[in-house]
């Protein structure tokens, strides 16, 4: 667990606000249960929860990578986990500015969460606090550097 959340701390317009391991798990066994729900068996699974900054402009780039990764990376390669957004109830709070989270957690509780951290370290802009490397855009007043084509690539290959 300590390598995601090293990893994710790292992350442009991203704050990680808690986890599993920092935060003692609430047994909701004997509720679901009692709203005749089936509980779960076997070892609790982590999670981890993070805040964006919404007055960043990285931080749709970031849950766009993150949702890339974590919940369809590819058909052939998905990972076991999911990254989705969390909310209390905005009618009793307010806007998402203050109140909307983000939760990664697996899909199946012997997931290792270092495992999941390698797989993020090898697919997300290197290094994660790099601008530059996190997003291009497509318009004039796009605040990140947009890339220089290589002269290579803009030249049609011969077919000899």
């Amino acid at each position: 667990m300590k390598k995601l959340i090293e990893l994710l701390s790292h992350l442009p317009a991203t704050e990680v606000l808690s986890n599993s391991q920092d935060t003692p798990s609430v047994d909701l066994s004997e509720l679901i249960e009692l709203e005749g729900g089936t509980a779960p068996s076997g070892p609790t699974s982590w999670w981890v929860k993070l805040a964006l900054d919404l007055d960043d402009h990285m931080a749709w780039h970031v849950v766009q990578e993150l949702a890339f990764v974590l919940n369809s990376i590819s058909v052939t390669e998905r990972l076991p986990t999911v990254f989705m957004p969390v909310s209390p109830p905005p009618y009793l709070n307010g806007g998402p500015a203050p109140f909307l989270s983000w939760v990664i957690e697996p899909i199946h509780p012997e997931v290792d969460p270092d495992e999941i951290a390698a797989v993020l370290a090898e697919r997300l802009p290197q290094p994660p606090s790099d601008l530059s490397q996190w997003a291009r855009c497509f318009t004039d007043d796009c605040p990140i550097p947009a890339l220089e084509p290589d002269d290579d690539e803009l030249e049609p290959e011969d077919d000899e």
